[in-house]
């Protein structure tokens, strides 16, 4: 061998060498800021959970890489917590995968009997399959309930019916007669984000109640109710609270009854203020508002208005005249988690149960839930859920639990439509907010340092400060997600 080879061989191992001490100590740079942004992750949380407020409370947080789906950062993630509105990430995820993005709910309306010289000798029939956006104005004019009462005005006039001998008759029988989750509380029942999801639903089930307040301590007046709901009769036992206390005040009143005591306190010196209930018996509404309409439009009805919630009970359609189809599930998950609507989570899980061929009702809709996630191979020990929005204050889980559905959902078929419900609620963040007294706990993505996608859940419990407070002394933790390597 002459010296130029020898020279060169000598070169290329040098150069070799040279080669490999660059990549290990960028390999112990890459290492150290990933330990560093770790041990400083890590110190925010630590801090958090000592925070006077949170000390005798609970943090979790739990981190995976969603592609890995390997475990990137944890603290408490097999600790019990209640996660409140970021439930309904797995409601809307489980209904998009089972029922399909494209799936609409149907609104049937026919008739028993015979239509003779322009009179129907029978009953005007409405069968709900417990769409929850039935009348609802967030969807555009055509899912309106004016828009919809037109509709089937029209379907009358076609079938050439100029009046009705029977009743008009709503079937919400599609779901069961238990139109609250049982382990809600009494506070939240009467109110609007408390209102039960039957089979069928219209304006949300909800109602506005307009009062007039004075000066701290003396009553309340009630001026108007928008819409009017006949036969259900208002106690006012509402006070005018003290400057700066906002809205306080509460409606107390079970599903189908006709009495509500609104208690508690509102602002004063208001000339209309306005809360919002929960209408007790929307499917005798409807058939009243429907029933006055129809004579607005030249179609009387001699008969009375009803309302059936139990299958037993309900007259079949005959023949169909007309059917309203909702928006598709893919717009009803979007609005379900950006808005966090508590009945449209409820009838998506109702409908998880209508879809095994049984009744819609809570229990069927959990069963179906923990199937699914016996399918994906997950603890039973992890999680006790019993409703589909996260409403019910005993709800519980973990957030390793809900940290490795998000992947799961994220993987799901329908994951394009289901990603799209979440919100940018920062940098390179989309997720889910939940919130009740004492709760707060945000759940989805964050692209890191390094792009890549990773899943989480992070929750507070049980903490004593304002609502606006641990928003802000989670927020730091949140951004923190985005800078790790």
């Amino acid at each position: 061998m002459n010296d130029k080879c020898r020279m060169e061989k000598i070169f290329m191992k040098k150069t070799r060498i040279w080669l490999i001490l660059i990549l290990l100590i960028g390999l112990c740079l890459e290492n150290n800021l990933a330990f560093a942004q770790t041990e400083s992750l890590n110190a925010l949380v630590y801090e958090l959970s000592q925070h006077a407020a949170v000390k005798r409370g609970k943090v979790v947080l739990s981190v995976y890489e969603v592609n890995s789906k390997k475990q990137v950062y944890q603290f408490n993630e097999h600790q019990f917590v209640k996660p409140a509105s970021i439930l309904k990430l797995i409601t809307t995820g489980v209904a998009l995968e089972q029922l399909g993005a494209m799936h609409q709910i149907k609104t049937i309306l026919g008739y028993s009997g015979s239509i003779q010289d322009g009179v129907l000798k029978g009953n005007l029939i409405v069968k709900g399959f417990g769409d929850p956006t039935f009348g609802s104005d967030r969807f555009g004019e055509e899912y309106t309930l004016t828009h919809i009462i037109q509709q089937f005005s029209m379907a009358l006039m076609n079938a050439g019916i100029t009046s009705i001998d029977g009743n008009i008759l709503v079937d919400a029988s599609s779901f069961d007669t238990a139109v609250n989750s049982p382990k809600w509380l009494w506070e939240d029942i009467g109110n609007y984000y408390g209102a039960g999801a039957a089979g069928f639903n219209v304006l949300e089930n909800k109602y506005a109640i307009e009062f007039h307040t004075t000066t701290t301590g003396e009553k309340t007046q009630i001026l108007n109710t928008y819409p009017t709901i006949k036969g259900v009769e208002l106690i006012n036992e509402v006070r005018v609270g003290e400057t700066g206390s906002g809205d306080q005040a509460y409606v107390f009143g079970a599903p189908f009854t006709t009495r509500q005591y609104i208690r508690g306190t509102l602002p004063p010196n208001q000339k209309s203020f306005t809360i919002k209930a929960a209408i007790p018996n929307p499917a005798l509404f409807f058939a009243q508002t429907l029933k006055e309409q129809l004579k607005t439009n030249g179609i009387i009805c001699y008969g009375e208005t009803k309302a059936y919630y139990a299958a037993a009970s309900c007259e079949r359609i005959g023949d169909q005249l007309y059917t309203h189809k909702s928006p598709l599930l893919k717009d009803i998950a979007h609005l379900t988690n950006v808005k966090s609507i508590n009945l449209y989570a409820e009838c998506l899980l109702k409908m998880l149960a209508a879809g095994c061929n049984t009744t819609g009702n809570v229990n069927s809709g959990i069963l179906n839930l923990e199937n699914y996630f016996d399918t994906k191979g997950f603890s039973k020990d992890d999680y006790q859920i019993y409703d589909g929005s996260g409403l019910s204050p005993i709800n519980k889980l973990t957030a390793n639990f809900f940290t490795r559905n998000l992947i799961e959902l994220h993987r799901s078929a329908n994951s394009e439509a289901w990603m799209k419900s979440l919100s940018a609620i920062a940098n390179n963040v989309q997720a889910k907010s939940g919130y009740m007294d004492g709760v707060r706990s945000y759940a989805g993505f964050v692209k890191d340092a390094q792009n890549r996608l990773l899943a989480f859940t992070f929750a507070v419990n049980d903490y004593t400060c304002s609502a606006s407070e641990m928003k802000k002394l989670m927020k730091p933790i949140i951004l923190k997600l985005s800078e790790l390597n």
